[in-house]
């Protein structure tokens, strides 16, 4: 994988300041404890995907450029600590509701159009797999980088579609209305930092050291929310 070159600069006291600061210095602290229980959950932002751990990251913004040095910081403290890449993380919150699915749910339920850039394409990971998957990892002694996410590569709008359909069939209290999504390119989404457009993960390093972790996919990771449901109800 070829790498894209990217830079970024900010002024201290800006939000990207902070975010950079947050990400790439705040993790450092926990180089002090044992070996197990380092995880620092960073999402891969490489020019092509699916990507594997050896890959170059090619960060295009201040978020992901902050979550590569906090990375690169943590694994200088402690080259035994276990660091994790993740993307599109879904599911249950307790009190914020600020992941894709919620944001899905309550536009939709108020019969709100919603623009999903479908040339994004990831690897959409239910929290509850990504929790999993670290106490797993973390028991099993692993150190190092390692890739955590669902097992579809889904653009954006295909996953939407795909969780309209699945809560419906639910019967998840409001019908949504799927023809609500708008898909989008990222050139036109609105979105003020620059994206990388495919950021899938695999997962084969992951499942070598525990064969016995099974992430679900959109259906059943949905499924499996709505029948134990808890923290902040979707659509609120």
């Amino acid at each position: 994988m070829t790498p894209r070159s990217s830079a970024s600069a900010f002024s201290p006291g800006t939000s990207a300041e902070r975010t950079f600061r947050s990400r790439a210095i705040g993790p450092v602290p926990t180089s002090g404890c044992d070996s197990r229980c380092h995880s620092a959950p960073v999402p891969a932002e490489t020019a092509l995907a699916p990507a594997v751990e050896t890959d170059a990251p090619a960060p295009l913004n201040v978020y992901g450029s902050s979550k590569l040095a906090g990375e690169s910081a943590v694994l200088s403290a402690d080259p035994s600590a276990l660091v994790l890449r993740t993307n599109v993380v879904y599911g249950p919150e307790a009190y914020n509701g600020k992941n894709f699915i919620y944001q899905m749910a309550r536009k939709l339920k108020a019969g709100e159009g919603m623009n999903v850039p479908n040339d994004q394409v990831n690897t959409p990971t239910y929290n509850r797999d990504l929790a999993t998957s670290t106490r797993m990892l973390v028991e099993a002694e692993a150190s190092g980088v390692f890739n955590v996410g669902g097992p579809e590569v889904l653009g954006r709008g295909d996953f939407g579609r795909k969780a309209v359909a699945r809560l419906n069939g639910l019967g998840w209290g409001a019908k949504l209305d799927a023809s609500l999504l708008k898909d989008v390119t990222t050139s036109n989404a609105g979105q003020a930092a620059r994206r990388p457009l495919s950021s899938g993960l695999t997962l084969d390093k992951t499942r070598a050291v525990i064969p016995e972790w099974k992430p679900r996919t959109v259906d059943e990771a949905l499924e499996d929310w709505v029948t134990n449901a808890s923290g902040k109800p979707l659509g609120d």
